[in-house]
Order: structure tokens, then sequence, then C-alpha cells
């Protein structure tokens, strides 16, 4: 059923196995003939994901296209540093011996990406991969087919199949490619299907990197203006839809705040989502059918369990599209609560007077991606931060440290493993491979040789003093 994805990844074996380090020359040159070929076929990535779901193309150019040129640029600026081998300092103990890190490719890897943003987090990764020299499989989401065909179409131009090679699939060929022995595998998905990706690489031992995602929420305290609030908020459940992994997920906010932020909000939406859904061009899709439903699911049945809607439910079937949604009395024990909503809808949660009195639920949520702080005051960041776990933190804005590339953007347990973007993202696709050396004339390690003497058991105690 898989022969031809089988004797795709024997190739790729193959040819790590005759060449297992791929000169930088070479890797360059692709980057750069990927990077060509991305900036030429601009206009049909923005028609290929806005066939799959609607997606403006300003949002496909900010957030997929120049995201991916910004990421390859960076490669290709330090692929030779990142590369390269690097001296430690020695041990007393060690005179005599030289030590280092040597960068190696991990092998033949597989990415798995996912439908929301289906460019940027196929190829941002791939490149990493790239660049550290490895031998690449990559599997775009077949939840976004068009734009599938589009990367299959720029791999088939760019590369050889034993250097990348595009499987395009469902998820029970995601499942099979797993149980191959790939020498890492890069995932970015659900916790659900995180999960089974995880156990069906554990048949052969393969690394995993899982990014996933989680109820990231938004805290505020008393002491920020709400006005410089709800925009920041609010765009992080506009762009995408929603549909955003580090999107904020519910918001929790002093109760005398709340009916001003509905205010700020009502304006703000109505300015960014004006009249018809089926005529806002600028706001995105929901995915399908299915999930589009399973966001009114839990808007309805959320409402049913006591919240309340902060103005009317706007939603076109037609086009798929859901205004984004305020749901006001929400309790940790809604269905808005209890799963990442990846979707338009914000559920809102209160306190009267002190953050304490709802720290203790919001602690019980599984450890979310992202955690968004906004106060004016840094004792309350910290506070936060000292009880709240999370896989990154932006205080007083959504989305930053996913855009500052110096920062390693990964989750935390729930949230994922391992980390992205820039020198993070190229480190999760080599092997820092230690190097010790030993001089002709030196052999410290002679002074543990049996038989242990008087004179063995003398200089262990003073080294045991010594380094007391």
């Amino acid at each position: 059923m898989f022969e031809e994805f089988v004797i795709a990844y024997r190739k790729q074996r193959e040819a790590f196995s005759k060449q297992p380090y791929i000169p930088i020359g070479r890797r360059k040159e692709k980057l750069k003939k990927l990077r060509a070929l991305l900036v030429r076929r601009r206009e049909d990535l923005q028609i290929a994901i806005a066939s799959d779901f609607g997606k403006p193309a300003f949002e496909v150019d900010s957030s997929e296209f120049l995201v991916t040129i910004r990421e390859i640029d960076r490669l290709l600026k330090n692929i030779n540093l990142w590369n390269s081998s690097r001296s430690v300092n020695t041990e007393l103990l060690l005179t005599g011996t030289s030590s280092r890190i040597r960068v190696e490719p991990k092998g033949v890897v597989l990415i798995l990406a996912p439908w929301n943003y289906p460019l940027n987090l196929t190829l941002v990764p791939l490149c990493a991969a790239l660049a550290g020299g490895n031998r690449v499989f990559v599997k775009p989401s077949e939840m976004a087919p068009h734009t599938a065909e589009y990367i299959s179409s720029l791999v088939n131009e760019v590369f050889q199949e034993d250097e990348v090679f595009c499987a395009q699939g469902g998820a029970d060929l995601g499942a099979y490619l797993c149980q191959l022995g790939f020498d890492h595998i890069y995932f970015t998905g659900s916790k659900r299907v995180g999960m089974k990706v995880m156990q069906e690489a554990s048949s052969a031992l393969s690394p995993v990197t899982l990014e996933l995602g989680g109820k990231n929420p938004a805290i505020l305290d008393h002491s920020i203006s709400l006005e410089q609030v709800v925009e920041k908020i609010l765009f992080s459940k506009y762009l995408n839809a929603g549909q955003t992994c580090i999107a904020t997920d519910y918001l929790v906010i002093p109760e005398k705040s709340r009916d001003k932020f509905v205010d700020l909000w009502k304006k703000k939406c109505s300015e960014w989502v004006p009249g018809e859904l089926a005529q806002t061009a600028n706001y995105c899709s929901i995915i399908n059918r299915a999930h589009f439903d399973r966001i009114l699911n839990i808007i309805k049945t959320s409402v049913v369990q006591g919240a309340s809607l902060a103005e009317a439910i706007q939603a076109d079937e037609s086009v798929l599209k859901i205004k984004p949604v305020l749901l006001l009395n929400s309790r940790f024990d809604h269905l808005s609560m209890q799963d990442e909503i990846f979707g338009p809808v914000l559920p809102v949660i209160t306190y009267k007077e002190r953050v304490e009195e709802v720290l203790e639920e919001i602690k019980k949520i599984e450890r979310p991606l992202t955690l968004y702080i906004f106060s004016d005051k840094t004792q309350f960041h910290h506070m936060i931060m000292d009880q709240v776990r999370s896989g990154g933190v932006t205080i007083n804005n959504t989305l930053l440290n996913y855009c500052e590339p110096n920062l390693p953007f990964g989750g935390d347990h729930h949230s994922g493993h391992g980390s992205t973007m820039g020198y993070n993202g190229f480190r999760t696709f080599v092997h820092e491979r230690a190097v010790a050396k030993q001089g002709s004339f030196f052999n410290n390690l002679s002074l543990f040789y049996p038989p242990y003497t008087n004179f063995s058991f003398r200089l262990l105690n003073w080294l045991a003093k010594f380094y007391s």
C-alpha cells in the first residue's frame, strides 16, 4: 500500500550512507534555490492557501511567506558558524586532553506538518533540517490539499528524491511513516495526534519533537490600560480565525474591568469584521465544516452550561466563517474550558480583587504553549510566571515570543517537547557529538587503574578534599 514511500525512504537511507555530510555549499545552493522559487511563485501560494480555507493574501504574506523567507535568510547567514565544531575547556584532571563538539546531521528525518499555517510550519523546519545536512521526508497536511500540492511542486523542482521527498496522504500514511525508523521526527499538531506519533515512533526509538498547543491564558491585573489590551488579544483570535496554536484561549480579568473590556472588544471587532461575513474578504474561514460545527457546539453547549454571549453569534456556513465570540460568565467546568478551542472564541473568567482567587484552577489546566500576562507591575509578571508554567511567555502583548527568532519556541510537557526557530530550530536537527582526544604522552586515567594501592587511596582522598 505504501510501497512508493518505502522505496523513497530507502533511497534517502542509501544516500545518507554514501554521503553522510552534504557539503555546506550544496546546502546553501538548495536553500537559495528554494527561496528564489518561493519569491517567484508567491501569488501561487496565496491562491493555494485561499483555496484551502479562505486565508486572505495579506495574512498569507505576513504569517506564511515572510516568516519562511526570513528563516531561510537567517539560516544562510549562520549556516557556516552553526555547523562548525567548537572547542570546550579542559578539566584540570584531564590535562593533556583536548575536547570539542562536532556538529553532525541526524540523518534521515521526518516532518509531519499541520494545516493551519501549511507553508510556514512545513518549510521552516524543513529548511532547518536541510541546513543541518539531513535528508528529509516531509508530509504536508491532507486537510489543506491545494497547499500540499503547491509544497510538493516546490520540493520536486528544487530537490532530488534522495534529498527531500514530499509524501502526500492521510493520517494512516503518517502513522506508517513513524514506524520506519527515522533519525528524528518533527510533528506539529494536536495533543491527541501527538500522542499517537510518540506511540508509533517508540517502536523504532525515533526521537520526537512535538509542537502542540494548549489553553493559552491571557491574565490581566487592575493596573493595565484596557484600551491598549483589547486589540492585542482580539488580534490573536482574528488572525487565521483563531486557528493558531498560540492564540489566546481564555481571558482572566478583574470583575470590575469586564464590562469596559466587552465594550472595547465589540467596537474593535466591528471595525475589523464589518458587515456580512461572506463579504469580509480579509477575515479567514474555518478549515472545514467539521471544525465549523465543533466550534459552534462549544459555544452553544457552554451557553447551556451557564455562559452568556457578549453579542449574538454571527456565523455563515456558506463561507465557514464565525465572527470572534466572547463567552462571558465562563467557568472552569464549561466545555469551552476543557480543551484548546482552536477557533475565534474567547471564554472570559473574572476574579473580584486578587488573581489568586482563580490561580489554583488555572494551575490545574495542562501546561499551555504560551502564557500572556498584561500588567504594568513587574512583581505581577514574576508572580504569574512563578505560579503558571508554559512553553513561552509574552508580556503586554500576544504572539511576540514566537515572532522573536532568537528565542526558543516550543512547549512544556503537555504543550510539546523541543523547540524551533533560528538556532534552536537548527539544533533540533543536528547531533552535537562529543569528541575527546588524548595527547600522546598523557594518560591521566592511569592514576585510577587497578590495583588500588595506598597511593591510589591517598590520591583519591586528596581529590575529594580538593573538590569539596
